[in-house]
């Protein structure tokens, strides 16, 4: 009882989005206080602006995880270099007006574009309208002077956001992509009791796969780019291309399990003889069990043995299959039901293989633990 309570408490916190909140906010705590004592240190004309500058740095800076932080933090310190070196340039060529503004952002934005940083264009943006705006009521500075200064309040900024996300639960980009395969799998094998369902499937049922399919297709994108950010972690590299091996394998078995829907599977029980309804259904239930196990074992980070009983499992049915076929009752099947019938063998032949690849690379990756903070 007591470990059911804190598991929902956990999902509760996790669902507010508890641990951001407490970092953004900190974030921005830290960056009201230091942002504009930095800038009186300094006797700067802009102290209120660096205050602002350095707080809206840390919020934005700071993400769930290590490398989506590194990843916005890189971002951010461009798009701000890039907007001041422009906008110091117009301010020299044609000062400080509208028309010169516009004209500035639309050449920055075009830079950015061209140099392959459109998620830096609209800091990119907003650091030649400060600036400009900057200059235009104080032009006894020079545009270089404020430039420096947004670029200081930037790297101030980005320092309060990374030591925060490394001091505050530092989550890595294969931490949340381990965290997410977890979820998909709780919902793909949701997913997978509808779609194999010899019964006809209820509206509501259809309700439920479609947000299934939607879901894990959202969260398998998330985790592309959480993996793509891991990158820049440190010591994270030697996991990437096991989790990526293990999406594009989830992957393969969301398309199967969605084609595997899509078969009409109401008639086909009753041409299929006794030992191979059998082995259907226990084949059935073992994909069930081998999904909780990859489960279990995801969320343990550990693994004692492979699912040699699925392999079994497999083995079996295909041999029912193989003297159900040699018997000729296939042949008894109508053109659209034979169809059916190879396709949803076909099915969990191939899905079956999928998940004995996926269960084979968690093992590898567990199953030495001197490798579980490298492959988390």
């Amino acid at each position: 009882m007591e470990s059911k309570s804190k598991n929902a408490t956990g999902t509760f916190l996790e669902y507010i989005q508890f641990r951001i909140a407490v970092k953004i906010a900190l974030a921005g705590a830290f960056g009201f206080f230091f942002g504009p004592r930095f800038s009186m240190i300094m006797d700067r004309p802009d102290n209120l602006v660096s205050g602002l500058w350095t707080v809206m740095t840390a919020i934005i800076v700071v993400q769930a995880y290590l490398g989506g932080t590194y990843y916005t933090a890189w971002i951010r310190f461009l798009g701000t270099l890039i907007g001041s070196f422009f906008a110091c340039i117009a301010i020299i060529l044609w000062g400080s007006n509208p028309v010169t503004l516009g004209l500035t952002i639309f050449l920055t934005i075009i830079s950015c574009s061209a140099l392959y940083l459109k998620e830096s264009i609209k800091i990119a943006s907003i650091s030649v309208a400060v600036l400009m705006i900057l200059w235009g009521m104080n032009p006894s500075v020079t545009p270089w002077n404020f430039a420096t200064f947004r670029l200081l309040d930037s790297c101030l900024g980005i320092l309060i956001a990374v030591i925060i996300s490394h001091l505050l639960w530092p989550l890595k980009g294969t931490q949340k992509v381990r965290m997410n395969i977890i979820v998909i799998l709780e919902n793909l094998k949701s997913l997978y009791k509808i779609s194999i369902s010899f019964n006809e499937i209820s509206k509501s049922e259809k309700e439920i796969s479609q947000t299934i399919i939607y879901d894990t297709g959202s969260l398998l994108n998330e985790s592309r780019k959480c993996l793509d950010d891991s990158k820049i972690e440190i010591r994270t590299h030697s996991s990437f291309d096991d989790w990526n091996f293990l999406l594009e394998r989830i992957e393969k078995i969301r398309a199967i399990i969605i084609g595997l829907s899509k078969i009409p599977k109401v008639r086909l029980q009753h041409v299929f003889d006794k030992n191979l309804s059998e082995s259907i259904s226990n084949f059935i239930f073992l994909t069930e069990k081998i999904f909780d196990e990859l489960i279990s074992t995801l969320q343990k980070k550990h693994s004692e043995k492979k699912s040699d009983f699925f392999r079994e499992a497999l083995q079996d049915m295909e041999e029912h299959l193989k003297n159900f076929t040699d018997n000729d009752l296939s042949n008894k099947l109508n053109l659209k039901d034979a169809e059916a019938y190879f396709i949803f063998f076909y099915g969990l032949k191939n899905l079956s293989e999928e998940m004995l690849l996926i269960d084979s690379k968690i093992h590898s990756i567990y199953s030495d633990t001197s490798v579980i903070d490298s492959a988390v």
